[in-house]
């Protein structure tokens, strides 16, 4: 449906890109800003939302409320390549749980980040 890019396109309107495939994206992060979302159920929900560019130079959004993935984001400056992956796990309590990997890439090669040992990120003391 050509027109109805058009008229996203013209209104700067950009598609969401999913992790659900669990396969790696490779996204170029454009910019982040904080963003209230409304979810399925009716809540606010707190996140960053990051414009991005996608591995074949499209543009796209991300947004996630996920403390993990956004501490992990940080380390990543706007501009650089960041290799994402969804894995999923089952926990001991039964239920299944989230988590990301993020791997930044270099023209040096790939460096994967922790939010336990990434030194670039800021300490805000309140």
């Amino acid at each position: 449906m050509e027109n109805s890019k058009k008229w996203l396109k013209e209104n700067n309107i950009l598609p969401k890109i999913s992790f659900e495939t669990k396969q790696p994206r490779i996204l170029t992060i454009v910019e982040d800003k904080l963003e209230t979302i409304i979810d399925k159920e009716g809540k606010e929900v707190n996140g960053v939302k990051y414009k991005v560019v996608d591995e074949n130079g499209d543009p796209g959004t991300v947004f996630t409320s996920s403390v993990a993935l956004i501490t992990k984001l940080a380390g990543v400056e706007s501009g650089e390549k960041a290799k994402i992956t969804k894995e999923s796990y089952k926990a001991l309590d039964g239920g299944f749980r989230t988590t990301y990997k993020v791997v930044k890439v270099t023209d040096g090669g790939e460096e994967e980040l922790s939010p336990e040992d990434d030194d670039d990120i800021p300490v805000i003391e309140g």
